[in-house]
């Protein structure tokens, strides 16, 4: 009898031990997972600011760039001065391209005559930043004798550029793809809505 009042009592010992080592434990993987949760928004914040720097420093580029004549740089609230229609007056043909981003809502004027290159280097009309676009990611170009017709290409390598008209989606490849009024091309996690301006003297109307 005394044996087995040993027994239980080693027993309960045992399982309050046990019990113990489970909480030390418990308290131990909660308290790794907050330090972790911690460690993961401070560099989501980290993040966010470098995104955040990134694009004033290239909004700052753009506003300094005078390489192109008819490239101009305004605001999302402007955009209403220009509808996404394409006008009938004049004859020079422009392209809006639309920047539509988390960060962003840029937008641009610009000559397809001039050639636009895309892409994360500094020396492109258009400057993207994220860690898939490629430093010379896209060109447009316009026909050598129908000036008014706008292709784009991938001049890229590893990352699809996608062409969404409608409903419909195609890939861009290295050879020219045709762009119309209203398309819009997705790169990594960026669209870019082109819309054509006819413009009078360099002026859109």
């Amino acid at each position: 009898m005394k044996e087995l009042i040993i027994c239980i009592a080693a027993g309960v010992v045992l399982l309050v031990a046990v019990i113990i080592i489970l909480a030390k434990l418990k308290k131990k993987k909660k308290r790794r997972l907050e330090m972790e949760q911690i460690a993961r928004d401070k560099l989501r914040e980290e993040q966010l600011d470098r995104m955040i720097l990134n694009e004033k420093a290239e909004v700052d580029a753009i506003r300094a760039s005078s390489e192109q004549p008819y490239q101009m740089w305004y605001s999302s609230a402007m955009n209403q001065d220009i509808s996404g229609q394409q006008k009938t007056t004049g004859n020079k043909l422009m392209l809006q391209v639309e920047e539509i981003g988390l960060f962003s809502g840029r937008s641009y004027m610009l000559d397809p005559e001039n050639g636009i290159r895309i892409g994360s280097d500094r020396d492109n009309t258009i400057i993207l930043s994220g860690a898939e676009i490629e430093p010379r990611q896209c060109e447009i170009t316009v026909d050598g004798i129908n000036k008014k017709i706008v292709y784009i290409r991938n001049t890229g390598s590893t990352t699809r550029v996608g062409l969404i008209r409608g409903k419909k989606t195609a890939a861009v490849g290295g050879s020219p793809t045709q762009l119309k009024d209203g398309d819009e091309v997705a790169i990594a996690d960026v669209r870019l809505r082109f819309s054509f301006v006819k413009a009078k003297n360099g002026g859109t109307k």
